[in-house]
């Protein structure tokens, strides 16, 4: 594999649907592929639910940047933050100015890869260090590549890798029902229930009701269907706490998915994708394989009888490290909300 650097400047098609309200619990979840005993479930920190907290008052803003879980504080950057920190329900939360805004930054990526068409597939990006990781297609990268930079917001730093680029492709392994859709997300607005959009619109049944396509949305990877014979927001017996967010980066969630089961990882960093179509997802740690895509991501709370859950976002595909998923708030962005 070859690498170059520079200075500053999966189709999941022939999958499972299964249902929210059946999943069967696997012998653990899986942090990479190590069993965690799903009889001592990992709930959400208190600096986790503050971050999650802080994210949905600031995600908004024009200035905001980004939040992470650092141990257990939490650091919010935002283009001209003034440095400060707070307390918020006993976590300490800093405030750092940062020199770019993530609407900055992601606009700045799209335009480098528009520049660098033929070139560069996909991108990793650390928005908190400025570090970007352009994914070139195999054979293109050479001593005398020439890449266009000018595109890049001030006070970020290039590397150039040379990678096949995500494959969103068939199923392997899982369980048979009926469907040829993925892994099943979440309930939105009281009545669709969700997979990945790369996947078959052909949904089969959940929970032995037929499912209808209604509508998907390619930049949020993510469909809906409907049926006449009712959904749910339970997920593994467990109740919808009513709380969804994109997660901190940093911080632990787990993942569903047909062919995995239960995983848990962390959340590391932003991915751009020209697969498919242009798309934003996170990158995380979860072991992910096809079949997985639209599972849903959760981290739980202990409500005083049970577990609930908040909602993080979907599964789209398997990575080099672990997987990637597309955060709550680029789904709430189209309108769907889980409920």
């Amino acid at each position: 594999m070859r690498t170059h650097k520079t200075c500053r400047a999966a189709l999941f098609t022939s999958a499972i649907v299964v249902s929210l309200t059946t999943l069967v619990t696997p012998g653990g979840a899986q942090t990479g592929k190590t069993a965690i005993g799903i009889d001592t479930p990992i709930v959400a920190t208190a600096a986790e639910l503050v971050a999650g907290k802080v994210i949905l008052l600031q995600e908004k803003s024009p200035d905001y940047l980004g939040v992470w879980v650092e141990n257990d504080r939490v650091k919010v950057l935002g283009k001209d933050l003034k440095a400060h920190s707070d307390n918020i329900d006993g976590v300490v939360v800093s405030y750092v100015p940062s020199t770019y805004s993530l609407t900055e930054l992601r606009s700045s990526v799209e335009a480098f890869g528009k520049a660098n068409a033929g070139l560069v597939h996909s991108a990793s990006v650390s928005s908190d260090t400025g570090e970007i990781t352009a994914y070139v297609w195999p054979g293109k990268l050479t001593d005398s590549t020439i890449v266009d930079r000018s595109e890049l917001v001030a006070g970020t730093t290039l590397s150039l890798k040379e990678q096949e680029p995500e494959q969103l492709a068939a199923a392997e392994g899982g369980q048979t029902v009926t469907g040829s859709g993925c892994t099943s997300g979440f309930r939105y607005n009281g009545w669709l229930m969700s997979t990945a959009s790369h996947c078959s619109n052909s949904w089969g049944t959940i929970n032995g009701a037929a499912m209808n396509h209604y509508q998907e949305d390619c930049q949020r990877d993510n469909q809906v269907a409907w049926t006449y014979g009712g959904t749910s927001t339970t997920i593994q017996g467990m109740p919808f706490s009513g709380s969804q967010w994109s997660p901190a980066f940093g911080s632990g969630i787990y993942k569903y998915g047909v062919t995995t089961g239960w995983t848990y990882g962390s959340v590391t960093g932003w991915r751009w994708s020209t697969i498919s179509c242009s798309v934003w997802v996170y990158d995380s740690t979860h072991w992910t394989e096809g079949g997985d895509s639209g599972g849903p991501l959760i981290s739980l709370v202990w409500n005083g009888a049970g577990y609930s859950y908040n909602a993080h976002g979907t599964t789209r595909t398997k990575t080099a490290s672990g997987g990637a998923f597309v955060p709550m708030g680029e789904i709430n962005a189209s309108r769907w909300s889980v409920g």
